[in-house]
């Protein structure tokens, strides 16, 4: 063998003892040392304490890494046992395999401090009954699955942070940083930071199962990418409880800043600070200050209180969603819900009165009950529902600040109809009816072009004390261009009066309906043009007011009344509360 071989054989010698040397291997506790001391090293199978190279497994022993020590492991399982860090101790584990530490059945305490870096998960609670209570520091970071994990399966599982957490929120942005994949429980008294610049992970994420998270601490998510405090897209909806003294603060995100998700449960007794808006998807309930601008979609729900409570919006309101608001009194926060806003509220969608704790409105008076309270208000409630309850009626008024709830127990007037038609003029019909009138003067006409602001334009007399049907009408022959909302305020003659229902009409200028229709005259064919929705409806009629024709519209319609005898017909077209009437001639 020649010295070159021999030279060859030799470095892969070499070659192959390092590899050997830098294996991962296994090291469990067999407890030989004597006590329960991490440092001992005859307490290891190897009687040697583990390195940073050793995938690290208790079953079933309580262990301590004493004041002063630094541990190190590549990995940590334990199953059915304790450990516990003591003091400075510390426990370094990086390079972790699928976990870097599974707590399976078993308890960790941290009094000292635990180090996780470059792994796939950090932590995970596995089993039944796992628990983690943090008295010192955790930090978290470059995992590319969850920060902290509860494992699907696992169950009854805790964690009480007491100190500080830090997580970097992932590399993956569909993880959370905090994750459930079964419904669990986690309890911050301390502080919880996640975010960093390089990673764009979620903040706390529910999933199929749901979970509990309960702050009384401080959350911080800040990130330059998606940071969401809670998801949950399953059948069971994700808890997320901030305390009267839990802070949420959420910074800026490229992503958007979200809180909530499909099917998350927030009530906020507490503060959430948020540095921008995002798109959020939250069921939204308790008592406490939001700051920063929100936006709430047609799928939210908004609901102060927990049984009658206030919330607090420092940046303005929008919601386009629903609104639940529950009255057991006039007393706000306390005995009714209230949403109060600095700024600007933005309202729309629906609106769910409720009562509560056996209230029920005094009949005999007009009771109000001051549900929003802003800056100024933009739009209203597009539906509105209420209880049902016996010689109360209720109504909703809005202010330039205020919305009001009202339930009337008046009963002056029993009104069944009350709409509002356009005319072939232009015009505004208004009908209403009426099945027995008490004490009643009659009924001042209001109009607005906003629902909120209203004028008088015009009174008609009413009936006195009847038990008979009446029938009443007014023609407003100058309405406003666009969206005219009409309310009736019936008066008594002892001066009490109340608020009917709103009814609207959108008034476009029709004046040129006839120059939609050629020829005309006609021989017996022509055509409709104009832009009618679906549900605009044509009907021709001769003199004699015998319906000829009927048809639906489109944007180009052909008529044909060709088999019908030459004459005078008046042709109509109707949709939503619109009808237009032209002559039409036939030769």
């Amino acid at each position: 063998m020649d010295k070159t071989t021999c030279r060859y054989l030799a470095a892969l010698c070499v070659i192959f003892c390092l590899a050997i040397n830098n294996l991962q291997s296994q090291v469990t506790w067999d407890g030989g040392g004597g006590n329960n001391l991490w440092s001992n090293g005859l307490n290891w199978d190897t009687n040697t304490a583990p390195t940073s190279s050793d995938d690290v497994v208790i079953d079933a022993f309580s262990v301590e890494i004493p004041n002063g020590y630094l541990a190190f492991a590549n990995s940590v399982t334990l199953n059915g046992s304790t450990l516990s860090l003591v003091g400075t101790g510390k426990l370094t584990i990086d390079v972790g395999g699928s976990f870097a530490l599974g707590i399976n059945g078993a308890t960790v305490t941290n009094g000292g401090n635990i180090q996780i870096s470059n792994c796939a998960i950090g932590i995970s609670l596995q089993g039944s009954s796992s628990s983690l209570i943090n008295n010192g520091g955790i930090t978290i970071n470059n995992h590319s699955g969850a920060g902290l994990l509860f494992a699907p399966g696992s169950s009854g599982c805790s964690v009480d942070n007491n100190n500080s957490m830090s997580f970097d929120n992932g590399t993956n942005a569909n993880v959370g940083a905090i994750s459930y994949q079964a419904s669990n429980a986690f309890n911050n008294d301390g502080t919880i930071t996640i975010g960093s610049t390089a990673h764009a992970g979620m903040g706390i994420a529910f999933g199929v199962f749901g979970g509990t998270f309960t702050n009384t601490g401080t959350i911080n998510i800040v990130n330059t990418g998606a940071a969401k405090v809670g998801f949950s897209s399953g059948f069971f909806p994700g808890i997320l409880t901030n305390t009267g003294t839990g802070i949420i603060n959420i910074g800026s995100g490229v992503g958007g800043n979200w809180i909530g998700g499909f099917n998350l449960d927030l009530t906020n007794n507490g503060t959430i600070n948020l540095d921008k808006s995002g798109a959020v998807d939250v069921i939204l309930s308790g008592s406490g200050t939001f700051a920063g601008a929100l936006e709430f979609s047609t799928t939210n729900k908004v609901a102060p209180g927990n049984s009658a409570g206030c919330l607090a919006f420092n940046s303005g309101y929008s919601n386009s969603g629903n609104t639940a608001v529950e009255i057991g009194g006039t007393t706000a926060c306390s005995q009714q819900d209230k949403i109060n806003v600095t700024g600007t509220a933005n309202l729309g969608g629906s609106l769910t009165i409720t009562l509560i704790g056996g209230y029920m409105p005094p009949t005999g008076q007009l009771t109000q009950f001051t549900i929003l309270n802003a800056n100024a208000i933009n739009g209203t409630y597009a539906s509105v529902s209420y209880p049902t309850v016996p010689d109360i009626t209720w109504t909703i008024s809005y202010t330039a600040t205020e919305v009001m709830v009202n339930a009337n127990g008046i009963l002056p007037v029993e009104l069944t109809y009350f709409s509002a038609k356009s005319t072939d003029n232009q015009s505004v019909r208004l009908d209403w009816h009426t099945a027995s009138e008490a004490n009643n003067e009659g009924f001042s006409i209001e109009r607005s072009d906003d629902a909120k602001d209203w004028d008088e334009i015009a009174f008609v007399n009413g009936h006195g004390t009847t038990v008979a049907a009446h029938s009443y009408y007014f023609l407003d022959e100058k309405p406003l261009a666009g969206m005219n909302y009409y309310r009736l305020r019936q008066m008594d003659f002892d001066g009490k009066e109340e608020l009917s229902g709103v009814v609207s009409i959108d008034i476009q200028n029709l004046e040129d309906f006839g120059n939609l229709v050629f020829p005309n005259p006609t021989n017996g064919t022509f055509e409709v043009q104009g832009n009618f929705p679906p549900e605009a409806l044509l009907r021709i009629s001769d003199s004699f007011g015998r319906l000829v024709k009927e048809q639906t519209l489109s944007q180009t319609s052909f008529v044909d009344i060709s088999s019908e005898p030459s004459g005078i017909y008046c042709m109509s077209i109707s949709f939503f509360n619109r009808l237009v009437s032209k002559r039409l001639v036939k030769r």
